[in-house]
């Protein structure tokens, strides 16, 4: 059950943890049956709960947590439980034996969860018990010694050592005359052998890791006797390793062995290392490892080998002989790589959850991701008065983000607070490897720095490994085995031998593979890749790479703008190409670099069909760049120039204004088209004049220029059919029947006939996004003509198709043009849902002279909603709407992108009637409190008067 923060108590209050005994053992022998008796047992848990006023926290696996406001609500609720359990018939699985523990005190309440060393300790009693005993800690007796029910006596079970904690705890059992008395000793560190340390830290979210870990360890799971934690260094598998054994010291009563191999250099000192804790000493007289094997011959025991990467092989060789001769032990390892031995169960362990790059969400949406909750907590661990906030958010989810969620480095990052801030930490993260040091003294040298922790995987590494390793550094966000073998096959290297050398790199957690529905792609956390590129340019390497890499990229370009031009490209174009988006950025920014002939090559290649892949107007932004490092290179542009350089400038200049007319930057459309059309004409190139002239006619359509336009149409028409491809033909018939039956009013037979033969054409091609282009582009004609009712029907058709094709970049103009027509004809409620939605993606494809005008239809979209109305929050909606438009007056100013002559008297109209409602007291303070916010800012604020205003401020 889901539940607000407000809901549940807070103070003094008793938690509840409860968990089903052998419930992998049940699971596995009765599957069917155990989904109808947990579900009867969650049940019964949850009425009792809620009978005596608790609240259900979370399900934990098998069992649950819940709270309490009152000591005595909480043991008359286990009691009932328990009696409850008792008296249910369960069938094939027998008796569901649940253990049951109370604990009181004070915890940190953060979006409908509790945190703090109460909620731990509680956690930790449950785990001693058995099932259907009853523990309660000495806080709740204290508060329900005097107020028992009737028959219940406590009985004390003295000081106990709980696991992870430094305090022992008093403990007492519940005793009730129809409930059993009797129960093995607790399974505390007391009765159990092991050498597991105290933590002193809390450990940070990780629950289903933690169920996984323990359901495959369990006693029962006679298969699972070898479980290899794998994953980079420090993304916390030593950590996981102790918690879940921690957990599990009960299922293991002849001991939990920690044997920690870091420290080792020498493969022949494995097995003293793995004797040391066990006390078993070298006498001399029989070999080390012989003695060890009958220690624990007839055991159950569980050994845990920690950090095993260095000592990989002998590793595997020693827990292989002690699996086989002692058939009741269980091993948990952690390692960069598998062992790769029979029997072995690999469990990855991933980084702590992190927010991703676009989001914008509140203080209590952010406390849910683990990064963001273990940079806090360690960060008010050195400074105590720290706090997560509306003002560091924002830097505090960059910093988790680019640390990949790595817990070591993110506590090396939250060691900084003591010097920093997090704007300073976040500004300083492309030098992490000199910020993140100052790990604890105490700790081994390789978890004190972040250098440290990646040099100990690095240097393990053989010579062509390493040589890949950073070769593959240039790659950003990923790549395939076809970029890999093309990049960074060469000598020394083969591009045959990349495969194998790759899959050497992932077996070592270096490299991540991941299966796609087009075939495997890979990547590097970027911590690992910062530091390959470092390691690249140490060896001389850096320039070769980059040019392979631009080189690769350039042709895949190339290639597609080929596949684009015909009227059916290959239909995974689009989803082969978008993982990629961050190497062709790299490669764009490569060529610029390089020179002006690789820079108008790639801004040549592009066409309105690249909004599958990446936002256009970001694509317009690269081409800009490269059209003025021509326009800057004298010899590139002069007139005297080749005419291979003319016929690249002009292709380059019609892809700009094919671009710019796909994200509707019109006037840049005039500026490109003219230009192309100029110099395409000078040097005969008829197929580039005749494109580029067709975007030239529409963007004048839509800008209101009508004079000779049916002229225009008539003869470019001819032209685009006699040099045209096919693309360009079934394009030029829909848009320019539409121009003619839309603009230039010549609803003639013919307008519309050519344009069902272009939509017919382009219907038939399969490609969709060139459907919804010209869609879009007929129902932004009937917007503009007022013809409200075609222009909504019309947008629909292009939403439906970006939806299914889950492109919502370029259906933002669809939803733009839909919610304006919303507000036109009063439906304001949807119409500011729509803008909202807008506004993200605006603000996620850097659109933000697009987005400043959506935050002002918002605005005056949410002053409507209330016009008219007296209620209470009517004010605070007009304060918002205020706030509002403050900070789009303060985004127009920082773009240098003032309002157009077509939006300024709708703009002034509705800004006159905002600051009348308001007041102008109450106007002026929010209109300033908007003044000093960015378009991120903006957007989260939009964010968080989602559902009322008031939750804005």
């Amino acid at each position: 059950m889901s539940m607000t923060s407000q809901e549940f108590p807070r103070g003094t209050v008793t938690f509840l943890f409860t968990d089903l005994e052998n419930s992998t053992r049940l699971w596995e022998d009765y599957p069917q049956v155990m989904k109808i008796a947990l579900a009867r047992h969650d049940a019964l848990l949850q009425e009792t709960v809620e009978a005596m006023h608790g609240k259900i926290i979370k399900s934990t696996g098998d069992g649950l947590h819940a709270v309490f406001p009152k000591a005595g609500d909480g043991l008359k609720a286990v009691l009932a439980a328990q009696l409850g359990l008792r008296a249910e018939s369960w069938g094939e699985t027998g008796p569901l034996r649940v253990r049951m523990a109370l604990h009181s005190g004070e915890a940190d309440l953060r979006d409908g969860d509790y945190y703090g060393t109460v909620v731990n300790r509680a956690a930790r009693i449950m785990a001693t018990a058995s099932g259907e005993q009853i523990l309660i800690s000495a806080s709740t007796a204290d508060l329900t010694r005097d107020h028992l029910p009737a028959g219940v006596t406590l009985l004390d079970l003295g000081e106990h050592y709980l696991r992870g904690l430094q305090r022992p705890e008093k403990l007492y059992q519940v005793l009730h005359p129809d409930l059993p008395a009797e129960f093995p000793p607790l399974k505390t560190l007391g009765t159990v052998p092991n050498n597991l340390p105290a933590e002193i830290t809390s450990f940070i979210g990780r629950e289903k890791e933690l169920e996984n870990v323990k359901g495959l360890l369990s006693p029962d799971e006679s298969i699972n006797r070898l479980v290899t934690l794998t994953g980079p260094g420090g993304t916390g598998k030593t950590r996981l390793a102790l918690e879940a054994a921690g957990y599990m010291l009960q299922d293991y009563p002849y001991g939990v062995w920690l044997v920690e191999l870091a420290p080792v250099t020498d493969p022949q000192h494995v097995v003293r290392a793995v004797a040391s804790p066990m006390g078993i000493r070298d006498q001399g007289a029989r070999p080390l490892e012989l003695m060890v094997l009958d220690h624990l011959r007839s055991q159950q025991a569980l050994l845990i080998l920690d950090n095993c990467e260095h000592l990989i092989e002998e590793c595997a060789r020693l827990a292989e002989t002690l699996l086989r001769d002692c058939p009741q032990l269980h091993i948990l390892a952690s390692s960069r790589e598998a062992l790769g031995i029979a029997g072995e169960r690999s469990f990855r362990v991933q980084s702590l959850s992190s927010p991703l790059e676009t989001e914008s969400i509140s203080v209590e949406e952010l406390d849910q991701y683990e990064s963001v909750r273990l940079f806090v907590e360690r960060a008010v661990a050195v400074e105590p008065s720290f706090t997560l906030s509306r003002d560091n958010a924002r830097d505090i989810s960059q910093i988790c983000r680019r640390l990949d969620g790595i817990p070591l480095a993110i506590e090396l990052a939250a060691a900084r607070v003591r010097v920093l801030s997090p704007g300073e930490i976040a500004n300083r993260m492309d030098d992490r490897f000199r910020l993140l040091t100052g790990g604890s003294r105490t700790a081994l040298p390789r978890q004190r720095t972040l250098q440290a922790l990646i040099d100990w995987s690095y240097d393990l590494l053989p010579e062509e490994e390493s040589t890949l390793l950073c070769r593959l550094s240039v790659f950003t966000s990923g790549w395939t085995l076809e970029a890999a073998e093309s990049v960074c096959g060469f000598d020394p290297l083969e591009p045959y031998e990349v495969l194998d050398l790759l899959e050497q790199l992932v077996n070592k957690s270096l490299v991540v593979a991941e299966s796609t529905e087009l075939g495997v792609r890979y990547s590097m956390l970027e911590s690992i890749r910062q530091y390959a590129q470092e390691k690249l340019a140490e060896g001389g390497e850096g320039e070769r790479v980059r040019e392979n890499h631009l080189s690769y990229y350039l042709v895949q370009s190339q290639d597609a703008f080929k596949a684009l031009m015909n009227l059916q490209p290959p239909d995974d174009w689009g989803a082969r190409f978008k993982p990629e988006a961050d190497n062709f950025r790299a490669a764009w920014a490569r060529s610029l670099e390089v020179g002006v002939r690789p820079a108008l090559e790639f801004a040549s290649s592009f066409s309105t069909a690249w909004s599958q892949v990446m936002p256009l107007v970001e694509i317009h932004r690269f081409q800009v760049k490269a059209l003025e490092l021509a326009e800057a290179n004298l010899d590139f542009t002069d007139s005297e120039a080749p005419e291979e350089n003319q016929l690249l400038l002009a292709r380059a200049l019609a892809s700009a204004a094919t671009v710019a007319f796909g994200a509707r930057m019109l006037q840049k459309v005039l500026k490109y088209a003219k230009l192309s059309t100029t110099i395409a004409e000078q040097i005969g190139d008829m197929e580039t004049w005749t494109s580029t002239r067709s975007i030239w006619i529409l963007a004048t359509s839509l800008t209101g220029g009508k004079e000779s336009l049916q002229k225009w149409l008539d003869e470019e028409f001819e032209q685009v059919m006699r040099y045209g491809r096919d693309y360009h033909q079934a394009m030029s018939l829909a848009y320019w029947g539409s121009v003619q039956f839309f603009v230039t009013g010549q609803h003639t037979r013919e307008a519309q006939v050519r344009w069902e033969q272009g939509m017919a054409m382009l219907r038939h091609s399969g490609n969709l996004w060139i459907q919804a282009s010209a869609l879009q582009f007929a129902a932004d004609l009937s917007k503009f003509l007022g013809e409200t009712g075609k222009a909504r029907r019309l947008a629909e058709q292009v939403m439906d198709i970006y939806t299914d094709l889950g492109d919502k970049y370029a259906a933002n103009p669809a939803r733009s043009l839909l919610a304006e027509l919303a507000w036109e004809e009063g439906d304001f409620e949807q119409a500011a849902n729509l803008f909202r939605e807008t506004i993200l993606v605006w603000r996620d494809t850097g659109r933000a002279d697009a987005g400043v005008r959506t935050i002002e239809s918002l605005a005056f979209t949410i002053h409507a909603q209330v016009e008219g109305k007296t209620d209470e929050s009517h004010q605070a909606h007009l304060v918002y709407a205020a706030t509002l438009l403050g900070a789009a007056d303060a985004i127009r100013h920082n773009i240098n992108r003032p309002l157009s002559f077509l939006d300024k008297p709708k703009y002034e109209r509705e800004l006159a009637a905002l600051r009348e409602a308001a007041g102008e007291e109450e106007f002026q303070s929010a209109w300033r409190k908007g003044q000093v916010m960015d378009l991120d800012q903006t957007v989260l604020l939009v964010l968080e008067g989602l559902n009322s205003p008031e939750d804005a401020f």
